[in-house]
């Protein structure tokens, strides 16, 4: 449950972290990047959500889970969006 945590925070430092550039082709290439990002970050927090509940340890109205589907949730507005800055 600890390594969930840190995990969840290191994903959390990540996704607010925004890329400064100088050059369009370098802002286009980091909105790509950070696409995949939000991609990889979503696969995660639907993994560690889905791995929890199989558990049967956890339910839907656990403090963790409400906290995973509320970043997946941010996540897939961002990924949406297409915006880093949501």
């Amino acid at each position: 449950l600890e390594n969930i945590k840190n995990e969840l925070n290191k994903l959390k430092e990540v996704s607010s972290t925004p890329t400064v550039t100088g050059t369009l082709q370098s802002h286009v290439s980091d909105d790509n990047d950070h696409l995949e990002q939000v991609d990889q970050q979503l696969g995660v927090l639907i993994e560690h959500r889905d791995t929890l509940l199989q558990t049967g340890t956890y339910s839907h109205n656990d403090a963790l889970i409400q906290e995973l589907e509320r970043r997946i949730q941010e996540a897939m507005k961002r990924k949406s969006s297409g915006s880093r800055y949501q």
